[in-house]
C-alpha cells in the first residue's frame, strides 16, 4: 500500500503556502523512493534476486565463508565440485574399518587352525590354542588421516557353549607389520584376553578390542601385514571350545574422500 501526503489547508501568507507544498511534494518523493527500494529485487549492484529474510529463494554463484548448516536436503544428486587436485575434507575426522578377513589367510605347516563347519552351510578357521595364520597384506586407505593410531579388533565366534558355571577366557597375540614407501618394514605385537561368561552360546558374536598400533609419519600406501594367533589364557580358566576368527578389522581415522592425487594426500 501507497500512502501519501495532502494538504487540507491553505494560507493567508503565500510564502508559507510555497514552503508547506515544498515540503509536501518532498516528502510524497520520498514515500515513492522508499517504497520502490522496498519492491526491489536486485539492489546495491546485485545483477540477481536479492536474499530476503521471509521467502524462499534460491542462490545461485554466491560465496559462503564459514557458514553454519545444520541440515542439507538434496531433491537430487547432490554434486560437489572440489576443483582440480582436492578433496573433501572432514575438520573432525570419523572412524572407518580396513578388513582382513580370515577365510584368505595362509596356515603354517603345524599349529594350523582347522577348516570347518560355521554355520549350517558356511565354514571358518577354528583356532585352538598355539593356532596361527598370517593374513594378505593390505594398504592403508586413502581416506586415513595420516600418522593417526588404528586400533586393532577381532571378530570371533565361540564353537562351544560355556556351561561350566563361571567365566572362561580365550587370549590371541596380533603382530602387526607395516611399512612406508620407501621404508623398512617394522613390527609391533599387541596382545588381549576374551572373556566368555558362563552361558554364552555356541556360534556367539565376540568382538575383543586387541590394542593400538601406533604409526606416526606413515602416509597413505602404507602397507599393513598381520599374523594372529591364538596363546594360553591367563585370566582364568581357558575356553574350553575353540574360537572361529572371522575377521581381523583395523579401525582407522578418516579425514578425506580418497586422496588429492593417485598417491598422496
Amino acid at each position: 500500500m501507497t500512502v501519501y501526503v495532502k494538504k487540507n489547508q491553505r494560507f493567508s501568507d503565500p510564502a508559507i503556502d510555497r514552503q508547506i507544498d515544498e515540503l509536501v511534494r518532498h516528502t510524497n518523493a520520498t514515500l515513492d523512493s522508499i517504497n520502490a527500494h522496498a519492491a526491489l529485487t536486485a539492489a546495491h549492484g546485485a545483477t540477481g534476486a536479492v536474499v530476503g529474510t521471509t521467502n524462499t529463494q534460491t542462490l545461485t554463484n554466491k560465496t559462503l565463508t564459514d557458514p553454519v548448516i545444520s541440515k542439507i536436503v538434496s531433491p537430487a544428486d547432490l554434486e560437489l565440485d572440489c576443483g582440480a587436485n582436492k578433496t573433501l575434507k572432514l575438520l573432525d575426522s570419523v572412524w572407518d574399518d580396513i578388513q582382513f578377513p580370515t577365510s584368505g589367510a595362509k596356515v603354517p605347516a603345524a599349529n594350523f587352525p582347522t577348516w570347518e563347519t560355521f554355520t549350517a552351510n558356511t565354514s571358518e578357521y577354528s583356532f585352538a590354542v598355539d593356532d596361527y595364520i598370517d593374513l594378505p597384506a593390505n594398504e592403508m586407505a586413502h581416506w586415513w588421516k595420516e600418522g593417526t593410531d588404528v586400533r586393532i579388533h577381532l571378530h570371533s565366534t565361540t564353537k562351544a557353549a560355556n556351561v561350566s558355571g563361571s567365566n572362561q577366557y580365550a587370549k590371541f597375540t596380533v603382530w602387526v607389520s607395516y611399512a612406508d614407501v620407501d621404508a623398512v618394514w617394522a613390527e609391533v605385537a599387541v596382545t588381549a584376553e576374551l572373556t566368555i561368561p558362563t552361558a554364552t552360546e555356541a556360534l556367539t558374536h565376540k568382538l575383543l578390542s586387541v590394542g593400538t598400533v601406533s604409526l606416526p609419519g606413515l602416509k597413505v600406501e602404507t602397507q599393513v601385514k598381520i599374523r594372529v594367533k591364538r596363546i594360553a589364557a591367563t585370566g582364568g580358566t581357558e575356553y574350553a571350545g575353540n574360537i572361529f576368527l572371522t575377521q581381523v578389522g583395523v579401525h582407522a581415522e578418516k579425514d578425506t574422500m580418497g586422496s588429492r592425487t593417485v598417491g598422496a594426500k
